[in-house]
């Protein structure tokens, strides 16, 4: 009885904690969507800059840069782009993605520091929506299957355990 009882308390915590995902997913989307925003236009300075001089950033990038301080600010300018390429390419696979396949694929379209932002920010939502219920299913039988397995194991070691003691 105890067993099915915290089992039961486990797949309850396991569905209130999945039930939040789709509201997570979709601040995290809204999150990387502005870091996109603001790339772009840290993107855009750098190639004005450089076009203000006369230059495109195939030449600046193959010229050796005549200083410490320019071979900075042309590694900044590479480091900025290929930022704003990694998040525009996980902004679009993240929006285009049904939010099932946004949990599974989590680890890859990740940006660390917009999921930190995000998390550090996340309110908990509660599951209002056929998407939140379903997350909040997907979580109860998880937790469901997840303590029963477990509680299961430390029953059985435990049986183990007082059968020696009371064969001995």
């Amino acid at each position: 009885m105890i067993i099915r009882t915290l089992t039961f308390a486990g797949a309850l915590a396991g569905g209130a904690g999945m039930s939040q995902f789709p509201e997570y997913s979709q601040q995290y989307q809204q999150r990387l969507a502005g870091a996109v925003d603001e790339m772009r236009v840290v993107v855009q300075q750098f190639d004005d800059s450089i076009a203000r001089v006369g230059k495109t950033r195939e030449e600046v990038f193959a010229q050796t840069p005549a200083s410490e301080l320019e071979r900075q600010l042309v590694n900044d300018g590479k480091a900025n782009i290929d930022r704003l390429s990694f998040l525009e390419t996980a902004l679009a696979r993240f929006q285009n993605a049904p939010v099932l396949n946004r949990l599974l694929n989590a680890p890859v379209v990740a940006d660390g520091k917009v999921a930190r932002a995000a998390w550090q920010d996340f309110k908990p939502a509660l599951p209002l929506t056929v998407v939140g219920f379903a997350f909040a299913g997907i979580g109860f039988i998880a937790g469901w299957v997840f303590f029963a397995v477990v509680l299961g194991l430390l029953g059985l070691v435990a049986s183990v355990i007082f059968r020696r003691k009371a064969s001995a």
